[in-house]
C-alpha cells in the first residue's frame, strides 16, 4: 500500500512537500511586509507622505522585481525577502514611532489647558488667591518650559526617524504642521484663563465676588487698596492687565519650533487671534466698569468730608464764637465782612452734639461690605471705624468743653471767692492807701462779678443734666460745689457791703486827695505841651533831631506813666478824670516828627553821596527819577507834618534839586565852551575852576535854581555859536580848497 501511494506521487510535488517549511516562511515574512505596508499606506497623513516617499518608491522597485522577474526557485529569493521584509518593517516602526511622538507632544499641549489662577483653596465661594501668585505662575511657566524642551526634543527625533532634510520644503511643512499644535494649544491655555476671569466677572453668573479693595480713610481722601483709580500705580486696572500679561507671556516661553518664521515665540501669534482680543477687551470694560461703579460709591460718602477735614480745634473755635459751625459761604463772608459773633447757648450745644449722634446713627447703618456688579466686593469697614471714631471725638469735644466749662466756672468762682474772703478781711487805719486800695480793688471785683456770678448756678445746673442726658458724668466734687458756692457767695456779698461802708469814710478822703493830684498833672501836662512845641525839632536846621526826640519820648513816657497811674486810681476809686489830650497829641507828634526827620535823612545822605559825583558823570535821568521818588513819598507823609517849617525846608530842598538837575542837564551840552563858563560865573556872582574834577556841591553852590533862565539862555548862545564856527569852518575849508586848484603855483610858493 505504502509502495503504491509513493509512486502515485508527482516528483515535483514531493519537491514542494519537502519544501513546504522554507515555502511558509517565505510566504509568512512576505504577508508580513504587505500587512506592514498596507498599515503604512493606510496611516499615512498628508503632511508625512512627502517625508516618505522617496523610501516607499524604493520599497515599490523592490516589489516590482518579484512581479516580473523572481520565482520561488530563484537564488537569493530568501535573502531579497528578507530585505523587503526589514525595509517595510523599518519604515512603518519609523513613521508609527513618529506618530506617537506627535500623539505625547499633543499630550503635553491639552495639559495646558487649565486656569493658571484660581480661588484660595480651589472653592468656590473664596476671592481670588493672589498670595501664592508668583509661586503659581513659576510652576506654571516652569511646566511650559519643560513641554517646550520635551517638544523641540520630540521634532528632533522625528526629523531622525524621517531620515529628512531639515532644510527642504517637506519639513518645514510638517514642523508648521506641529507648529500649528502649538498655536492651538496655546490658544486653548490662554482662552482657559481669560474665560475663567470672564465667567467670574460676569453679573448673571458669579454667586460670589472675585476681586476685593479696601476702603480706608487716609485724611485728607478716602482710598482704595488697591486704587480704583484710572491712571494711578497698584490699580485694579494695573493688577488685572497684569495678569492677562501674564497669561498671554506663556506663549513666548517655547521657542518657535518652526525657525523660518519670523517670530521668535508665540506671543505675537496670540496677541493676533481677534476671539482672544475680544475677551481682553471685554474683560478690561467690564473692570473700567465696575472701577467707575466702586469710585462712585466712594464719592457718595464725600458728604462726609467735612468730618475729617476740618480742624476740630478750628470747629471748636468757631462754635465759641458764631454759636454754630460755619459755611463755606459763611466762612468767606467772614473773610470778607466779617459776620456778627454771637456765644452759643447750651440749646446750641445740644443742637450740635445731637447731630453729630445722628451722624453717627446713620454711619452705623452704612453697610461695612459692599458688593458691585456680583464680582467686586469693597471692604469698608477700616473707612466706617474711622468716620465713627471721627464723629465720637468730635461730640465729645462739644460735651467736654460743656464740662470743662461747668469744673472751671465751679472752680473759679470758689478760687475768688477764697481771695474776696480773704481782701475784705483786712484792717484799714487811716492813712494806710496800700491796704485801702486793696480792700477797694476787692470790692469792685465783687461788684463786677456779682451779676455773672449770681446767673451762674442754674445754667450750670441745666448744662450737668444736658450732660447726664448724654451719659457724661461730672466729678463729685462738682456736686458739692453747687450745694456749697452759692450760700458763700451770698456772704462775700454780705460783707462786701458791710466793708464798703466802714471805708467809706477813708474812701472819701482818698477821692479829694486824687482830685487835687489830678487837677496838678492837668497843670503840668499843659506846661509840658509848650515845652514840646517850643523845643522839639520842628525847623529844618535843627542840631541832632534824632537825640531830641529820644530826650522828649523818655519825657513824655514818664508823663504816661503818671497819668496811667492816676488814671487806675481814678478808676478804681470812681472818679472822673480828664483825657489829657495835650500828652496824647504830643505822643502823636513826637511820631509824626521822628518819621519825617527818618525822610529827611535819607533824602540828606542821598544828596550828599550825589554830590560827590564828577559833574560830567552825573546821570540826571536817574537823579531827577530819585527825587521824584523821595517828592512822593514826601507828599505821603501825615497832613498834620505840612505846616511844620522841617516839612517845608525837606520839600524845597527836593524841588531845588529837581531844577538845578535840570540845569546841570543843559550845562552838559558839548556847546558849552570856557567863555560860557565865565558868563556863568558872572551872572551869579560866584568864582569857581571848571575843570574835570568839578563835583555836583560845586555847581549847586550857584544856586542854579535861581538862575535857570539865564543858564538856559547860555546854552542857547552856546549851540548857536557852535552852529555859527561849524558853518565858518565849511566855508574855510571850501575856499582854500578852491584857492589851490586855480593858482596851484602860488599856492605852493606861498
Amino acid at each position: 500500500m505504502e509502495a503504491a501511494r509513493t509512486e502515485a506521487i508527482p516528483e515535483s510535488a514531493m519537491q514542494v512537500y519537502n519544501t513546504r517549511w522554507q515555502l511558509w516562511q517565505y510566504v509568512g515574512s512576505l504577508e508580513l511586509a504587505a500587512g506592514q505596508y498596507n498599515k503604512v499606506i493606510q496611516s499615512v497623513l498628508d503632511i508625512e507622505n512627502p517625508l516618505i516617499q522617496s523610501q516607499l518608491r524604493d520599497i515599490d522597485y523592490q516589489l516590482k522585481k518579484a512581479e516580473e522577474g523572481l520565482s520561488w526557485n530563484c537564488q537569493g529569493i530568501w535573502q531579497y525577502i528578507q530585505e523587503l521584509r526589514d525595509s517595510v518593517c523599518d519604515l512603518e516602526l519609523r513613521l508609527q514611532t513618529a506618530k506617537d511622538n506627535v500623539e505625547e507632544i499633543q499630550t503635553c499641549i491639552k495639559s495646558w489647558a487649565s486656569p493658571m489662577f484660581d480661588r484660595k483653596d480651589g472653592k468656590k465661594d473664596t476671592l481670588l488667591n493672589l498670595e501664592d501668585r508668583s509661586e503659581r505662575l513659576d510652576w506654571f511657566y516652569s511646566m511650559i518650559r519643560l513641554c517646550g524642551e520635551k517638544i523641540h526634543f520630540l521634532i528632533k527625533r522625528n526629523l531622525e526617524l524621517f531620515r529628512a532634510d531639515p532644510s527642504s520644503d517637506e519639513w518645514k511643512a510638517y514642523v508648521e504642521y506641529v507648529d500649528d499644535m502649538v498655536i492651538n494649544g496655546f490658544y486653548n491655555c490662554i482662552e482657559c484663563s481669560l474665560k475663567f476671569f470672564l465667567d467670574n466677572t460676569d453679573e448673571k453668573n458669579v454667586p460670589v465676588p472675585l476681586f476685593e479693595a479696601k476702603l480706608d480713610l487716609k485724611v485728607p481722601d478716602m482710598v482704595f487698596i488697591p486704587s480704583l483709580e484710572f491712571g494711578e500705580r497698584d490699580s485694579l486696572f494695573e493688577l488685572v492687565e497684569s495678569f492677562i500679561n501674564s497669561v498671554f507671556r506663556v506663549s513666548s516661553l517655547v521657542p518657535r519650533l518652526a525657525q523660518h518664521c519670523p517670530h521668535p515665540h508665540y506671543q505675537a501669534d496670540m496677541e493676533d487671534m481677534a476671539d482672544l482680543a475680544d475677551m481682553r477687551h471685554l474683560l478690561m470694560d467690564r473692570v473700567k466698569s465696575v472701577m467707575a461703579t466702586c469710585c462712585g460709591f466712594r464719592n457718595s460718602l464725600e458728604r462726609y468730608r467735612y468730618l475729617y477735614i476740618d480742624d476740630r480745634n478750628e470747629v471748636l473755635r468757631y462754635f465759641l464764637r458764631y454759636g454754630h459751625i460755619l459755611t463755606c459761604h459763611e466762612m468767606e463772608v467772614q473773610a470778607d465782612n466779617g459776620i456778627l459773633e454771637r456765644p452759643p447757648t447750651l440749646h446750641d450745644f445740644k443742637q450740635q452734639v445731637d447731630r453729630y449722634e445722628k451722624i453717627y446713627e446713620e454711619l452705623q447703618s452704612l453697610e461695612p461690605v459692599n458688593v458691585f456688579h456680583c464680582w467686586m466686593r469693597v471692604d469698608g469697614r477700616g473707612m466706617k471705624v474711622a468716620l465713627l471714631n471721627i464723629v465720637k471725638k468730635l461730640s465729645f469735644m462739644f460735651k467736654q468743653h460743656l464740662i470743662d466749662h461747668v469744673i472751671n466756672s465751679l472752680s473759679d468762682l470758689e478760687n475768688f471767692i477764697i481771695m474776696a474772703e480773704t481782701g475784705l478781711s483786712q484792717q484799714v487805719d487811716k492813712g494806710d492807701y496800700n491796704t485801702l486800695v486793696g480792700v477797694i480793688g476787692h470790692l469792685q471785683a465783687v461788684k463786677e462779678r456779682q451779676h455773672s456770678a449770681d446767673m451762674m448756678f442754674e445754667p450750670l445746673q441745666q448744662t450737668i443734666a444736658l450732660l447726664k442726658d448724654y451719659e457724661q458724668e461730672v466729678p463729685n466734687v462738682v456736686h458739692k460745689q453747687l450745694e456749697e458756692l452759692p450760700e458763700k457767695w451770698t456772704n462775700v456779698k454780705k460783707n462786701a457791703m458791710l466793708v464798703k461802708q466802714q471805708v467809706a469814710p477813708l474812701q472819701a478822703i482818698e477821692v479829694a486827695n486824687l482830685r487835687r493830684k489830678c487837677a496838678s498833672f492837668e497843670v503840668t501836662q499843659h506846661t509840658f505841651k509848650e515845652h514840646f512845641r517850643n523845643n522839639a525839632p520842628f525847623r529844618f536846621d535843627s542840631n541832632n533831631p534824632h537825640q531830641m526826640l529820644d530826650s522828649f519820648h523818655g519825657q513824655i513816657q514818664e508823663q504816661e506813666a503818671v497819668m496811667t497811674s492816676l488814671v487806675e486810681s481814678a478808676v478804681l476809686f470812681e472818679v472822673t478824670v480828664s483825657e489829657y489830650k495835650q500828652l496824647q497829641q504830643c505822643r502823636r507828634e513826637i511820631g509824626l516828627l521822628k518819621a519825617l526827620w527818618d525822610m529827611i535823612t535819607v533824602v540828606e545822605s542821598c544828596m550828599a553821596s550825589w554830590k560827590m559825583t564828577p559833574w560830567r558823570e552825573i546821570n540826571v535821568e536817574d537823579m531827577e527819577l530819585q527825587c521824584k521818588c523821595f517828592s512822593k513819598d514826601i507828599r505821603g507823609l501825615d497832613k498834620e507834618v505840612r505846616g511844620w517849617e522841617a516839612f517845608t525846608g525837606l520839600d524845597s530842598s527836593v524841588k531845588n534839586l529837581l531844577i538845578s538837575l535840570r540845569v546841570v542837564a543843559e550845562l552838559q551840552n558839548p556847546a558849552i565852551r570856557p567863555r560860557h563858563w565865565h558868563q556863568l560865573m558872572a551872572a551869579t556872582g560866584v568864582r569857581f575852576t571848571m575843570d574835570q574834577e568839578t563835583t555836583l556841591a560845586v555847581l549847586l553852590e550857584l544856586n542854579l535854581h535861581c538862575f535857570e533862565e539865564e543858564v538856559r539862555g547860555i546854552v542857547d548862545k552856546a549851540v548857536k555859536e557852535m552852529g555859527m564856527e561849524k558853518v565858518l569852518s565849511e566855508l574855510n575849508s571850501t575856499w582854500t580848497g578852491r584857492a589851490e586848484t586855480s593858482n596851484p603855483v602860488f599856492c605852493h610858493t606861498v
